[in-house]
């Protein structure tokens, strides 16, 4: 008795894992090519993983809770002899998986909740009269990996490649949002500034290197000269097309900032 439970859990684990790996590619294909532009656009390989560990998460969880005790159920029901028919369990799985989409007035949920169920019940009753030996437990285990891998790079290699990331753009990126923070009084653009502030001459700029392929410091150097006094300050960041950190900094801020 209890190795019939053993048996049954693993072949339940397993239906959920192919059901919910399998349903998640269809559905991230669908979100990557569903709007009718077959044309690449960048990172589709990225994009696609993406949405397949968004739904994987959502139709994971439903399959290992809702769709698990519904067919339970079901497998009791078939076991006492009340529904003999298999092809009839199959059905009921899928009638059972319309549920969670008539909670919303969205048909397609219904669709897809349909769909999935009814692949459940199928998986279920082909792995109930063919159970899987370790090799192929391994091989089941395995297939979402190499199918993920090889979709992720297929379409990344097919994806155009992005643009390069200019020095212009590192360093609208880093003064991008600068009102009211340190930065904020520099140009935003590499350049100078100079003017005249609570008596003191200053003189601002804003400046980058590149330091790697894409990626720059972008620096903020200001000095300022009132009479005998003379001082400087510089900050700098590194800044690369996903975000950037700070850097570098040297010398205190200006007498005139203190004093705000």
């Amino acid at each position: 008795m209890v190795d019939q439970w053993v048996h049954l859990l693993i072949r339940k684990f397993f239906t959920t894992y192919i059901v919910t790996v399998l349903a998640s590619f269809l559905m991230a294909f669908t979100s990557v090519f569903g709007k009718g532009e077959w044309e690449l656009a960048r990172n589709s390989g990225n994009e696609l993983i993406g949405w397949m560990f968004v739904y994987i998460m959502y139709i994971g969880t439903i399959v290992l809770f809702f769709g698990n005790g519904v067919s339970l159920v079901l497998e009791w029901v078939r076991v006492k002899g009340i529904i003999p028919h298999s092809w009839i369990i199959v059905v009921l799985h899928g009638i059972f998986g319309m549920a969670l989409g008539l909670l919303f007035p969205y048909w397609l949920l219904v669709l897809y909740g349909m769909a999935t169920a009814l692949g459940y019940g199928i998986i279920d009753w082909w792995l109930r009269v063919r159970p899987l030996g370790p090799k192929g437990m391994i091989i089941v285990a395995l297939s979402p990996v190499i199918l993920y891998g090889v979709s992720w790079g297929t379409l990344q290699f097919l994806s155009p490649p992005m643009p390069p990331f200019t020095i212009e753009e590192a360093v609208a990126f880093a003064t991008a949002g600068g009102d009211g923070t340190s930065i904020g009084v520099f140009p935003d653009e590499i350049g100078r500034w100079q003017g005249t502030v609570d008596g003191y001459q200053v003189v601002r700029e804003t400046s980058a290197r590149v330091i790697a392929n894409n990626e720059y410091i972008v620096t903020f150097s200001e000095s300022w000269t009132k009479d005998a006094e003379t001082n400087s300050r510089y900050l700098s960041y590194r800044v690369e097309r996903s975000g950037m950190i700070f850097y570098k900094r040297e010398g205190e801020d200006s007498p005139y900032l203190k004093r705000k």
